[in-house]
């Protein structure tokens, strides 16, 4: 399944929204934006990409684990005035050369799309992990997402 053509984003308005207004909650509880990081993996992981380009504050970081962009939520039109270009947030793009689930041209496209549009992406690329499927988690996927994580949000 090519999910860049195929799937038409129903119901992701409402999660979109629900993560936006966790972000908002969370600043106004006191928690920097330099101190978050959102993430998922698949449709979490498109999740994710559309609520960091359309957060209102340029959180730490995003990461996008076999996810895609969906052309129905016009992403490219939200990264290039975003939050997340203007104010530096990074972004982890991974994905498995044997996913059969969410092609691997969908995790080069949301890189290609960040990159584009100003925005960061770790490795100037989306980090392909050789012989990984679409289910599953390998230490070196781990590895690389622990490296992420702890470059962005340094032990205080």
């Amino acid at each position: 399944m090519n999910v860049t053509r195929s799937d038409p984003g129903t119901g992701q308005r409402e999660s979109i929204e629900k993560v936006l207004r966790l972000i908002d909650d969370a600043v106004a509880s006191g928690i920097p934006p330099s101190r978050i990081v959102i993430g998922g993996h698949s449709q979490g992981g498109a999740l994710a990409l559309a609520a960091a380009l359309q957060s209102s504050v340029p959180i730490s970081g995003c990461i996008v684990l076999s996810g895609w962009a969906l052309p129905s939520q016009d992403l490219a039109r939200h990264a290039k005035s975003s939050a997340a270009a203007s104010g530096g947030t990074r972004f982890l793009v991974c994905h498995g050369d044997e996913d059969c689930t969410v092609h691997l041209e969908c995790g080069k496209h949301v890189a290609e799309l960040l990159q584009q549009n100003g925005c960061i992406v770790e490795n100037s690329d989306c980090e392909v992990f050789a012989g990984l499927g679409h289910n599953g988690c390998r230490e070196d996927v781990v590895r690389s997402i622990q490296r992420f994580m702890f470059e962005l949000l340094p032990q205080e």
